[in-house]
C-alpha cells in the first residue's frame, strides 16, 4: 500500500450510487492500489471509474492503469457526469 492510504472522494459514494440505482453492479476498489475507484457493469458494458473533486488530478500510477486498461475509463466529479456514462451511447 502506498505511504498514505486512500481515502473516498467527497463524491465517491454518490456517484457509486448512482450506478448502482441504474441496476448496475459496482465493485469497490478505491483502497487497491492503482485501481480506479470502482468498477460499474450493467448488460456487458464494464466501466472503469475514478471520482475527483472538481480540478483534480490523476495520481501517477491512476494515470498508468488509464493509459494500459483498454475498457472504457472515465474521471467523474459530479452526478451529471455519473449519469451521463450510464445513460450513454452504449445503454441497453
Amino acid at each position: 500500500m502506498p505511504r498514505f492510504a486512500r481515502k473516498k472522494d467527497g463524491t465517491h459514494e454518490m456517484v457509486a450510487d448512482a450506478f448502482r440505482q441504474a441496476g448496475w453492479s459496482v465493485i469497490d476498489t478505491y483502497r487497491a492500489p492503482e485501481c480506479p475507484d470502482f468498477f460499474a457493469a450493467s448488460n456487458g458494458r464494464t466501466v472503469a471509474v475514478e471520482v475527483k473533486s472538481k480540478g483534480g488530478k490523476l495520481t501517477a500510477s491512476q494515470e498508468k492503469f488509464r493509459q494500459t486498461w483498454t475498457g472504457e475509463y472515465y474521471v467523474v466529479s459530479t452526478l451529471d457526469e455519473a449519469q451521463q456514462i450510464i445513460g450513454g451511447p452504449h445503454a441497453a
